[in-house]
C-alpha cells in the first residue's frame, strides 16, 4: 500500500457525523481531463475541510488506496478511493464565490 498523491479540484463534498467515529468528509478530487478520484476523510482532518475547504478548490491530497473489502459481494460495485492523510490547498486555488 503505497502512499499516492493527486491535485485537482474538489467537487462532491459531504460531511457525516458518525457517532462511533465522529467526523467523516468524502468528496472526488477532479483531475485535469475527464478522471475523478473518490476520495474519504476522518477526525481532524475532515473537520478541517468543513472550515477551510471549499467546492471547486484545488488541493493537493495524499493518502493511501483502499483496496475492495474482501467481505463484500462480488456483485456489489467498487471503484476503490483514496483514504486522505494529507491535504493541502494549492497557491491561488480558491474557487470563485
Amino acid at each position: 500500500m503505497a502512499q499516492q498523491q493527486h491535485s485537482g479540484r474538489i467537487a462532491g463534498l459531504a460531511f457525516h457525523e458518525v457517532p462511533e467515529f465522529g467526523t467523516r468528509a468524502s468528496f472526488e478530487v477532479q483531475l485535469p481531463g475527464s478522471t475523478s478520484i473518490p476520495c474519504v476523510a476522518s477526525g481532524a482532518l475532515a473537520r478541517s475541510l468543513a472550515t477551510e475547504i471549499t467546492e471547486g478548490d484545488w488541493v493537493l491530497v495524499g493518502g493511501i488506496a483502499e483496496e475492495r473489502p474482501m467481505s463484500a459481494s462480488p456483485a456489489t460495485p467498487w471503484r476503490g478511493r483514496l483514504r486522505v492523510r494529507t491535504l493541502d490547498m494549492i497557491a491561488g486555488g480558491r474557487a470563485a464565490a
